[in-house]
């Protein structure tokens, strides 16, 4: 009770002070806004209320959790059509690529060098040989699923269709450097894919400029997984940067 009443306090301060910012001047407009703690309109019926109060009491959790704990931290940016993209640091070579989030997808991964069918990348390919960090992984991984193995014993992966295209590579361990919620950089080592076989794939307006996927999907070489101990399984984003307008 002590914690929504804190939180409640706050949440009336500052929709009073919203409420006087756009209440001064003559060129805009104004909007009354009641405090959650006052009495509540006649219009609202006991559930909304309880889930007022739930919001605001999520919403202190969310921030006192922040304070406390050091958060993976990764900037979404809006790209030309329906995308949203991401950017890390990938491998000792400081590779930093426009990654697609996609939240359907399991596994990240960015088009290697010497690739036998590759797709536009201006920044250029993955040099994964010039990674100290960078390493294929065994069939015998448990991240390898679906067993699918060279003839040197290691891990393959393919994609069947992918946005109209296909994708086969190696599954591999690279670094993935992030910034954290306490403005320092943390590093984890992490099953990627380099894709050496990518046909058709294309990114719309966008190709060239969008290198690889971010999966952020629920299957086990997803990033979420995979850093189940930082993630707990889930990610979360206080707000979207809005989409470009199609042309």
């Amino acid at each position: 009770m002590a914690l929504i009443t804190i939180c409640s306090n706050i949440l009336a301060v500052l929709l009073y002070m919203v409420t006087a910012m756009l209440s001064i001047g003559t060129c805009g407009f104004s909007r009354h806004l009641t405090p959650i703690n006052s009495v509540f309109p006649t219009n609202f019926t006991l559930e909304e209320r309880h889930q007022m109060v739930e919001m605001s009491r999520n919403r202190a959790e969310l921030m006192m959790n922040n304070a406390a704990n050091d958060i993976i931290q990764a900037p979404i940016l809006p790209a030309l059509g329906h995308y949203y993209i991401t950017r890390m640091i990938i491998a000792s070579q400081l590779y930093s690529p426009n990654l697609l989030v996609d939240t359907g997808s399991d596994d990240t991964w960015v088009q290697g060098s010497g690739c036998s069918s590759c797709f536009p990348v201006k920044i250029g390919n993955f040099k994964y040989k010039n990674s100290s960090s960078y390493s294929k992984l065994p069939c015998t991984h448990p991240l390898c699923v679906p067993k699918v193995c060279s003839s040197g014993g290691h891990c393959l992966y393919k994609i069947a269709s992918y946005g109209g295209g296909s994708s086969e590579g190696w599954v591999s361990n690279d670094t993935f450097t992030f910034w954290s919620s306490r403005r320092k950089f943390i590093k984890y080592t992490a099953a990627s894919v380099c894709g050496y076989d990518n046909k058709n794939i294309s990114f719309g307006k966008n190709t060239g400029k969008i290198t690889s996927i971010f999966g952020l999907g629920a299957g086990p070489r997803s990033m979420l997984m995979q850093l189940a101990c930082q993630t707990h399984g889930h990610f979360s984003y206080y707000c979207l940067p809005p989409l470009p307008a199609r042309r």
